[in-house]
């Protein structure tokens, strides 16, 4: 129940928009003004428009802590989770594999870097494919970014694909944290002699080494 001009009603929430600071420092929400049209629930129903205004809020953000992981390449700032599913565990060596890696976060997710598949012994990997969802989570908005990785093996046997992780300060707890995949395998049936398939893209290779 709220007060508005000597009288008694109802508020409903018609709107709740999530802010992230883009920088550290004194800021401030502008002044706001309107005129908004209320009514009263009656057998007569009475209208009346009420001049409101709200005045500046101001809110003062803490810089991030300067003992930042080396891996953070920030400003990845609220609760990030990380899963990684396979959409199958068992393959032939001339069939092919998606690797899917879901990135949910509680703030800015174009401040959330995407993430870099390492080098797979035994696999061809091709680019991802990106797309972004937005998600309820107990009643918590997230964000999350899909990547989906095609995959091609080049091998018989156990593939082992490891956990990825990503740095991110998690600003209910004051802290730096890590999120987490978990490793994977993938096995391949098939003979490692036969002939693979010609595939479309460009295969990921090991990285040259350092001179």
């Amino acid at each position: 129940r709220v007060e508005l001009g000597g009288r008694i009603y109802y508020q409903q929430i018609i709107l709740r928009d999530h802010l992230t600071p883009l920088k550290a420092g004194d800021l401030e929400l502008p002044e706001l003004q309107m005129t908004v049209t209320v009514g009263t629930q009656r057998l007569f129903s009475e209208n009346h428009q009420i001049d409101v205004r709200v005045d500046p809020v101001k809110i003062k953000v803490k810089p991030l802590p300067s003992n930042a992981p080396l891996n953070f390449k920030g400003p990845a700032v609220g609760e990030v989770k990380l899963t990684a599913t396979l959409d199958r565990h068992r393959v032939r060596q001339d069939e092919s594999v998606q690797l899917i890696i879901k990135t949910s976060t509680t703030g800015m997710l174009n401040n959330t870097p995407q993430l870099e598949l390492p080098y797979l012994d035994g696999v061809r990997s091709y680019p991802p494919t990106v797309r972004e969802v937005t998600q309820s989570v107990n009643g918590e908005e997230r964000m999350v970014r899909v990547q989906t990785w095609l995959l091609k093996p080049e091998r018989a046997g156990e593939i082992k694909i490891p956990s990825l992780n990503l740095p991110y300060f998690h600003p209910l707890r004051g802290q730096y944290a890590n999120a987490r995949t978990r490793p994977l395998k993938l096995k391949v049936k098939g003979d490692p002699r036969a002939p693979l398939p010609s595939a479309q893209g460009t295969p990921r290779r090991p990285p040259p080494e350092s001179p």
